[in-house]
């Protein structure tokens, strides 16, 4: 199993062929998984807000030499409702079809959705695509995350999936502001003493006749 990295996209795949991702979800519970199978999920945008509408399309690429056949489920989180994916079993949370995948095709799914309330604890907005093995839908063949970026919420690429750090103000942070007076002190301390000693030595040196 290979995942990569490329944009909002994660694409994961059975071989090695190039491929994009973003978040790996839960790729340590595919089993077994067909040879050259993969599959991909992004709806062709970087950030959203609440309120916000969109379709995702899902691709699934059989690079194998054997048909595939499974459930290809479309799950978006609690504050996202699925609004249509034609020739899908729908409700609110997800979005299902029966898929075959011929050697050497590509199968298509989209989903329209629309984006209510966003919580404030929430960093990404994370929609799951999996294709799930026909007879068994607790194996899991290839999964794919489109890790979606929330306006105005600060989540570098390093912390996806954990809640950002907050940052303080220096100007409220009484640790600085001690740090800013003491050096401050050190300072006019230092200036000082160097006035007194220039002053001493001047009243000290020889006058000329």
């Amino acid at each position: 199993m290979a995942t990569a990295l490329l944009g909002g996209l994660l694409f994961a795949t059975a071989a090695a062929p190039a491929a994009s991702a973003t978040t790996v979800s839960a790729v340590s519970a595919v089993q077994a998984v067909p040879e050259g199978l993969s599959i991909a999920i992004t709806d062709g945008k970087a950030e959203t807000v609440s309120g916000a509408s969109t379709t995702y399309t899902v691709t699934v690429t059989n690079r194998g030499t054997e048909p595939v056949t499974g459930e290809l489920v479309v799950a978006v989180p609690s504050f996202v409702t699925v609004e249509k994916a034609e020739g899908s079993h729908l409700d609110k949370a997800e979005a299902a079809w029966t898929v075959t995948v011929a050697p050497g095709a590509t199968e298509r799914r989209r989903a329209a959705v629309t984006i209510r309330n966003i919580p404030a604890t929430e960093v990404r907005v994370n929609t799951l695509a999996t294709l799930y093995d026909s007879a068994d839908r607790s194996r899991i063949l290839v999964r794919a995350t489109d890790a979606k970026a929330i306006r105005g919420v600060t989540d570098p690429a390093q912390t996806v999936g954990q809640k950002p750090a907050t940052v303080r103000s220096a100007t409220n942070d009484p640790m600085v502001i001690v740090i800013a007076v003491s050096a401050g002190a050190v300072a006019l301390a230092v200036a000082v003493v160097g006035a007194v000693v220039f002053r001493r030595r001047r009243g000290g040196a020889p006058t000329g006749s």
